[in-house]
Order: structure tokens, then C-alpha cells, then sequence
């Protein structure tokens, strides 16, 4: 499966930088998936929201082609990498007493070299989220409009020559 995905960039009037050297690699330290190359995927209203709430001076949002391969760890399409990604915190659990973080899970996996993987796609549950009960018996919903996220660990999976500014239009050729 191949998607249009966006990365959300600071504003630094360095559009000709950006289209010639991006994606670029996120390394900082409150990063949700790990260092890597982070996309929204396929919907560019999240990369907007990002961009308005953490941009000083404006943002630039680019679209690349991600091809999803059985090369990506998916938490959000694919039910045995959750079970794996759980087993795998479970046991991170049972010898810490402290709050474990996702990517501290994902680290101890590296370690233990049940990590294959060259992109991580995840997902979190926004307040937007649209929820929608299966019957009215049951508690069970439906969830739509939950922000995904894919990161790239190397560009194994970004489609080459794909990467190129979409907004702000002073910045679209």
C-alpha cells in the first residue's frame, strides 16, 4: 500500500533547501515513535494542526509517497504487531516500577533484536475523534479520526523523488 503523507516543518524561508534535502530526521527527545523521519498520514489537517501549534514563525508542510510494506511496524492496521508490541511491554513492565513510554518500549526491543523494522506507524486518539456506538446494547464504538503517524527510521520506504512543498502556496512551484 502506498500513501500521501506530510511532514510538518519550521518556516525558515529555506524552501529550495527543504525540497532539495528533505525529509529531514527528528531526533529530539520527546519524540513519540523514536528518531526517524515523521509523517502524518494522508490527512494534511493534522500536519496544519501541528504546524499552528508548535511553529513560531509559520510552517511548511511537504507530501511524499510512503510505500507500507511488511517492512513497517504497524500499531495501527495490524492486530499480531499490537499483540507483539504489548507482550513485548508486559515483560519491560514486570522489571521497572516507573511509567513506561511507547518509545521506551520500542528501545527494549531494539535491544533485544525482535525490532526488523524500518518505519513504525502509530496512532493516538485526539479529542476529535468521532465515535460511534455498533448497537444499543453494548458499549462498543467504532473510532474515526484518530491521528496516525509514520516514522520513518531510514527512507527504505519513502518513494523517491516524491518529497515536495504543498503549503504555504508562496512556497508551491
Amino acid at each position: 500500500m502506498t500513501l500521501t503523507c506530510y511532514q510538518t516543518l519550521e518556516d525558515q524561508d529555506n524552501a529550495d533547501h527543504i525540497e532539495k534535502y528533505g525529509p529531514f530526521l527528528c531526533k529530539r527527545p520527546d519524540t513519540w515513535l523514536g528518531d526517524g523521519y515523521y509523517f502524518w498520514d494522508s490527512n494534511i489537517d493534522w500536519a496544519h494542526d501541528w504546524g499552528r501549534f508548535y511553529s513560531k514563525n509559520g510552517y511548511v508542510i511537504c507530501s511524499a509517497q510512503v510505500h507500507l510494506d511488511d517492512a513497517v511496524f504497524d500499531l495501527f492496521g495490524n492486530v499480531a504487531h499490537q499483540g507483539i508490541f504489548e507482550r513485548a511491554y508486559d515483560a519491560l513492565r514486570g522489571r521497572t516500577h516507573s511509567e513506561i513510554t511507547v518509545p521506551q518500549v520500542l528501545v527494549a526491543m531494539k535491544k533485544l533484536g525482535t525490532f526488523r523494522y524500518n518505519a513504525i506507524r502509530a496512532f493516538d486518539e485526539p479529542r476529535s475523534v468521532f465515535t460511534l456506538r455498533y448497537n444499543l446494547k453494548g458499549s462498543e464504538q467504532l473510532v474515526i479520526g484518530q491521528r496516525v503517524q509514520i516514522c520513518l527510521i531510514n527512507k527504505n520506504n519513502l518513494l523517491s523523488q516524491t518529497f515536495r512543498i504543498v503549503f504555504p502556496e508562496k512556497y508551491v512551484v
